[in-house]
């Protein structure tokens, strides 16, 4: 299990080969998505995404691949919580 846990991890953690190393800004860039929550049923994600630079709720379709918009706030943020 560790074996299976440690190749997870470098994969996650190393890059890809060829690849160059990541531009600075891509540290300080704004998350495209967060905060992914399967559905009951398991055919639908919940992720938080922004629109009209505003953190909005969107659900991706798992079947179709399809996304929407569950929620088009241009005033203020979807907030689930915890601002972090």
């Amino acid at each position: 299990m560790r074996g299976v846990l440690a190749f997870v991890l470098a994969a996650w953690v190393l890059p890809a080969p060829g690849a160059g190393p990541l531009p600075v800004e891509a540290f300080f860039q704004k998350e495209k998505y967060g905060g992914a929550m399967i559905s009951p049923s398991g055919l639908f994600i919940a992720v938080l995404t922004q629109w009209k630079d505003r953190r909005n709720v969107g659900i991706i379709d798992l079947e179709s691949r399809n996304s929407s918009f569950a929620s088009a706030l241009e005033e203020a943020d979807v907030n689930l919580g915890s601002d972090h």
